[in-house]
Formats: C-alpha cells, sequence, structure tokens
C-alpha cells in the first residue's frame, strides 16, 4: 500500500534517493537513512492517474419492468427431430396477461388445459386452441390456430394464491 514519496526534490538530490520506507529502502549508517519516512499511501489512487467523475442522477422514481403475468413457452417439440424444441425459447413466444388479481405463483397442467394460480384468483387456459371449421356426419373438423396461448378463462376472482 504505501509508495515513494517524490515530492521532495532537493532532499533527493542531497541524499541521492527519495523518502521511502524500510522494507522497500534498507537503512544504513550514512546519512542518507536520516530522511523522514514516506507518508504516502498507494499513489495508484491519486488524481494524477485519472479523475473521478460523479454524474448527478434525476430525482425520478426507478422505471421498474414487472413481468409477473407472462409466460413464455417453447417451441414445439417434434418426435425424432434433431434439436429439442422443448429447449429453444423465442422472444416472440409469451404471453403477457393482465395484473388485476396479481401476480403468477403457479401454474398446474390437468387434462390438457393449464390452470394458472394467481395472488387474487384462479384461471384456466387451454393451449393449442382448436376452431371447428365444419360438421360432417363423421364428427366435427378443427383446425389449428397460431394462438398457443388464448385469453385466460378466470374461474374464480375470489381466492388465490400468496
Amino acid at each position: 500500500m504505501r509508495d515513494v514519496d517524490v515530492n521532495y526534490p532537493e532532499e533527493e538530490t542531497i541524499y541521492g534517493r527519495p523518502r521511502g520506507f524500510h522494507p522497500l529502502q534498507f537503512a544504513s549508517v550514512d546519512g542518507s537513512s536520516k530522511l523522514p519516512e514516506s507518508g504516502i499511501i498507494n499513489r495508484g489512487l491519486s488524481s494524477t492517474t485519472s479523475d473521478r467523475y460523479n454524474f448527478a442522477q434525476p430525482d425520478i422514481p426507478a422505471i421498474k419492468n414487472n413481468f409477473m403475468t407472462e409466460i413464455t413457452y417453447s417451441d414445439i417439440a417434434v418426435n425424432d427431430a434433431f434439436q429439442n424444441g422443448y429447449r429453444v425459447f423465442q422472444s416472440k413466444n409469451r404471453k403477457l396477461y393482465p395484473s388485476n388479481y396479481g401476480s403468477i405463483t403457479a401454474m398446474k397442467e390437468f387434462d390438457k388445459k393449464i390452470y394458472v394460480v394467481f395472488e387474487h384468483g384462479v384461471g384456466m387456459i387451454e393451449p393449442n386452441e382448436r376452431t371447428q371449421s365444419a360438421n360432417s356426419e363423421n364428427g366435427s373438423v378443427y383446425i389449428n390456430t397460431d394462438v398457443v396461448l388464448p385469453t385466460i378463462f378466470m374461474l374464480n376472482t375470489d381466492f388465490g394464491s400468496q
């Protein structure tokens, strides 16, 4: 931490060395050892190497992004594919639900539906929703939509979980 003091050039010309301290400069019987010790601590932190700049921050509240009601989903996993789709998350694959009922605390899957527990409510999402396009003698005809997570259907707005 300590450093050599070169602030006294006249002493350095007389004694042949600047002010220092014992482990760095060895003591001897000649007059150069009678110099006072250096009082400089860590010259590397002095303002001669670089200056410190302090910037005043504006007195405004912090801008906070809240993603507590956002659900991010992965790509569809295809059997025998080279890449596992469950590990690929794209930036567009997300759905932000309203925060009227607080943040999402839990999500459970049952019977191909996702039950979402909010702080102040419970909702249900049917992922990969299909639309009925026609009826025939053999049954209904459905088509898949590109909406993976549709709007949430609130089951109960009185109970939730913290």
